[in-house]
């Protein structure tokens, strides 16, 4: 359903845009995990050089 969150645990695989330095993607990836999801792979669109 859109709008649901999963329950705390459940495995996610967090989807960043761009990667640049890497930082939003592990703050985001902090994040998630205070909040108690299981993050088990972070994906992105495109990178930069």
């Amino acid at each position: 359903m859109r709008g649901t969150l999963p329950s705390l645990g459940t495995p996610v695989i967090l989807i960043d845009d761009i990667v640049t330095t890497g930082a939003t993607a592990r703050e985001a990836t902090a994040t998630l995990v205070l909040a108690g999801m299981n993050v088990v792979a972070v994906a992105t669109i495109a990178g930069t050089p």
